[in-house]
Order: structure tokens, then sequence, then C-alpha cells
């Protein structure tokens, strides 16, 4: 899927449509939702959360810190593309950490280390053997308020992310991605990609970076989330002889972005250097754990769910228009969209597959979902959180993403016993609420005419 894949492609949402991919058989909900049970909540005095979960299946601890500042955070007007911008020079170096010294100490010790930013948050993560591990949380403690952001490593870095964000406007879904957010969302901070717009990141400063960084990179906008095999007393007790002497910091105010549903029907066409047309339709939907996101990927689960999933039946198997579909249930902090998404056989004009795609949503609410459906599906999402939780990066990411975008890790807890909980009606209801055509944002990605070598520039946005 291009840019909104790659955004997420370390599990940063419950991309349902994606999930159901994991397979494997599936475990029963309660043991599940027990998975959780042995997490273990502990906040400091500057307002630092740490999660504990012990796992001695393995002898490996992965390490993550979760800062509350994505996209969305990037209130400044012309610089967007700065969150995931500074997400990049914490790795350049702090005041006692050289640059490059990241990356060595973590090869060194046969670890590994990364990052990503979205929309709502940014996260770091180590993963290290568990004689090792202690030396994740040195660094996050040192680069959590002393980043150094050299001049020369900030203007070497900038060229980097610019040159990221040209790769994916290069990329068909890319663009379509970017521009059909930016039409979604518009007036918000989430109108703009996660990488931000060219003319913004060439235009950024390092004392900008470092108004965005200050207030933002401190204890009580954190959650630190240690799993593996550990020993809770051990981590508590070295996260309070790092940490705890931060000071608290005045936070930004953070209202959620607020998008008004389209009043009408938008549609865009971009003409691009491929042989292959794609189609992206979104409608506004509602926020992460409200009653309705369960229900949203219950339904995505329905359309896009594997071979026996409706749209994939209708247009990969009985229409032949398209070579794969997929849909993801995008809720966020403020309200989210749902995407339907498809690549398009060759030659085939993209209106056959979204009229079908239409046809098959009006279908579904007119019949009704059956409950073998709802059943199949939850069984998926089962064995996804299964797997996804297998290795303990998929825990601390599971933990870390919902209690910084969802406002708390007991959306995790909960989450396979709140879509077990889905009826047919549930279905009904978002679909009636969400899924109209007059408040849909479509768009198209053709192939450049050959006559045509310019074509429309609608994807590059501004900032």
């Amino acid at each position: 899927m291009g840019l909104l894949a790659a955004a997420r492609s370390l599990g940063f949402a419950v991309l349902v449509g994606g999930l159901l991919a994991a397979g494997g058989p599936a475990a029963a909900a309660g043991e599940e939702e027990s998975i959780f049970d042995g997490v273990q909540e502990h906040v400091l005095k500057n307002g630092l959360k740490l999660l504990v979960l012990e796992k001695h299946n393995a002898p490996v601890v992965t390490t993550m810190v979760w800062y509350r500042a994505g996209s969305s955070d990037e209130t400044v007007k012309g610089r967007t593309g700065i969150a995931h911008f500074t997400e990049h020079m914490m790795f350049k170096g702090t005041r006692s950490i050289a640059k490059g010294e990241i990356d060595a100490i973590t090869l060194k010790r046969g670890g590994a280390n990364n990052a990503f930013t979205s929309e709502d948050a940014t996260a770091y993560y180590f993963n290290f053997a568990s004689d090792r591990w202690e030396i994740a949380l040195s660094i996050e403690a040192d680069r959590m308020r002393n980043c150094a952001f050299v001049q020369k490593e900030f203007d070497a870095e900038k060229q980097v992310v610019i040159e990221e964000l040209r790769r994916s406007l290069d990329d068909p879904w890319g663009r379509l991605d970017m521009e059909c957010g930016r039409r979604a969302f518009a007036g918000t901070t989430y109108e703009h990609p996660v990488l931000g717009w060219q003319k913004d990141l060439e235009a950024v400063t390092r004392a900008d970076m470092l108004k965005y960084y200050t207030p933002r990179y401190a204890p009580n906008n954190a959650t630190i989330v240690v799993v593996g095999d550990v020993h809770a007393p051990k981590v508590i007790a070295l996260v309070r002889q790092l940490f705890a002497g931060m000071p608290r910091v005045n936070l930004p105010a953070r209202p959620a972005p607020e998008a008004a549903p389209p009043a009408a029907a938008q549609r865009f066409t971009l003409e691009q250097e491929t042989n292959t047309a794609r189609v992206s339709v979104l409608v506004p939907t509602c926020r992460v754990g409200e009653p309705d996101d369960f229900a949203l990927d219950i339904l995505s689960g329905v359309l896009a769910g594997g071979k026996s999933s409706r749209l994939h039946q209708r247009l990969v198997e009985k229409d032949q228009t398209a070579t794969f579909v997929h849909t993801t249930n995008d809720a966020r902090r403020g309200p989210g969209v749902f995407w339907l998404q498809a690549e398009a056989r060759p030659g085939v004009d993209p209106m056959r597959i979204e009229e079908a795609v239409w046809e098959e949503l009006a279908r579904l609410e007119r019949e009704g979902v059956a409950p073998r459906e709802i059943a199949k599906v939850v069984h998926q999402i089962i064995a996804a959180e299964a797997h996804q939780q297998e290795i303990t990066q998929g825990l601390a990411n599971a933990l870390g993403q919902r209690e910084a975008v969802a406002g708390s890790w007991h959306y995790a807890r909960d989450y396979v016993q709140n879509v077990s909980a889905v009826t047919a009606a549930d279905v009904a209801r978002v679909l009636s609420r969400y899924f109209r055509p007059d408040r849909a944002v479509t768009g198209w990605s053709v192939p450049k005419p050959a006559d045509n070598p310019g074509g429309p520039d609608e994807g590059d946005g501004g900032g």
C-alpha cells in the first residue's frame, strides 16, 4: 500500500485487513485476554509511565519509548514533517553520545534498533538478549532531554528525509495516499503526510526542531515499555535511577484534530508513470476505542479479510477487475477514516471497480452480515493477535501503541473481548452511519497518456 503501509509497517495501528494474512491456529479468546494480565504499571512523580511484562520463554528483551507526539502535533504552519525529521535526529548523537555510536553499541551487543513516526505518536525500540538489555534504557534516558542536533548533522539529515519523501511520491500508492489524506482531513493537522511536504522540509531550521523537541520529549509525555526475559523489580529500579531526576515540563496543548465530514463527495484523478490503475475510497469514521471502532475492524475483515471475503470474491474472483483489494480501519486519536483500495487489472476502467465496491456495500447493508462471517473474522483476528504476540516486540508494540494513541494499554488487554462482542446489528450500524457515497473521498491513479508527459501534479500538496 505504499506510504500508508510503510508508516504502519511495524504494527503501529491495528490494520485488520493486513493482520488477517497472519493465519495460524486461533487460540481461545480468554487465552488472548490473559496474555496482558501480568503487565505491571508504574508512574514516576515526574509523570513518566512504565509498563513491564515479564516473558521468560526466550532470552530476549524489547525496550520501547513512546512519545505522545506525531505529525498531528506539527501546529506551526509551514513546518510539516518535523516530527519524523526529529525521529531521524535522535540517532545522530547527544551531548555525551557521538554520532553513529548508538548504532555501533547496538551492533556490538548483537541487538537491533529502529524508530517510527505516525500521526499521533513516535516510538523508539531496541531488541537485545536478556543479559545486555539495560544499555537501551541508558541511551533512551540520555536522548530524551539531551539530543545534540548538531547543525552539520541536521543539514545532512534534512537531505535524507527529503529523499525519503521523494521516493514515496515516486510510488503510485504513496502519492495517491497523500492526496486522499489531504482531502479527507482538510483543515486539520492530519491533512499533511507524516513525511511532510518538501517545501516545508527545505525551510525547517534547527531552531524550529528544538521548539518541537524540547516541550514534547519529556518524561510526562512518554511511556516506557519493557517486555521479555526480565525481572520487573530490576526494571523499575533502573528506570527510577535513570529517569526520576528529570523534571516534569509544561506540555503544549494537544487538542485532537477535528475534521468536518465532507459536505459533498470529493474525487480526483492523478496521472502517473504506471501501467496500472488504482482506486482509493475513504469515508470519515470514529476515534480509536469507541464502540464503532471494533465494529469497523470486523467490517474490514468481512470485506477484505482473505480470499473468501466479499470484495475479494467480487472484484478478484467474479468480475476479475482487480488484482487485489485491501481495507483498513484507520482509527486515530481524532476521528479517523476507513480505506477501501484496489489495484485494477491492466486495461480495466477504475469506475467498474468503484461501482462494484458501492454495490457490495449496499448489498451488505441491505442483506446484513451473517453470524458465520463475523465468527470467521473474530477467529482470524484472534489468530493474528496471537501471531503478533509470539515475540516480545509485538507485545511491546501493542502495549505502547494503545497507551500512546488509544489512551490506555487496557485497549490491548480488552481488544479481543471487544471485537468478539460485535454483532450483525453493530456492523449494520456502522455501514449506515459512515458509508455514504455523498461524503466519500475517491481518488484514482491512472496511467499517464503518452501525449501528456507532464500530466496533473495534484499530489504534491503544500505546507
